[in-house]
């Protein structure tokens, strides 16, 4: 009687234990999703401003595109995820944030190019 009462209390210890776990994991797969949705809408609209720049020969500073960007990287990074990584294993929106960085700056670099008579952008936003 003693030894059934004990796997019962170890299985529904190990129970509890499981339902915690699970827990935690949803938890930061919602918060995984939720960064993962604002870097990957970080990263089309840095797309956009690079297009608007490139094949609408617009300045950096004058592409609605590019002037939303600041916004976007805010909210990305005010949900607590960093622009950058160090040697860590990089989280899959941390590539689609890296990559929205890399584009905007691409993208500022033809405008200073295409655009000389304006003053140079140094920053993204």
């Amino acid at each position: 009687m003693t030894h059934s009462l004990d796997v019962r209390r170890a299985a529904f210890a190990t129970a509890i234990s499981l339902t915690f776990l699970l827990a935690g994991c949803l938890d930061i797969s919602r918060r995984d999703a939720e960064l993962e949705r604002l870097a990957e809408n970080f990263s089309a609209q840095a797309d956009r401003c690079l297009l608007d720049v490139r094949d609408n020969n617009m300045a950096y500073d004058q592409a609605k595109s590019c002037k939303s960007l600041s916004g976007l990287s805010m909210a990305y990074i005010n949900a607590g995820a960093p622009l950058t990584f160090d040697g860590s294993a990089v989280p899959r929106y941390g590539y689609s944030a890296t990559k929205a960085v890399s584009t905007a700056w691409t993208a500022v670099a033809l405008s200073n190019a295409r655009h000389r008579e304006l003053p140079p952008v140094f920053s993204l936003w």
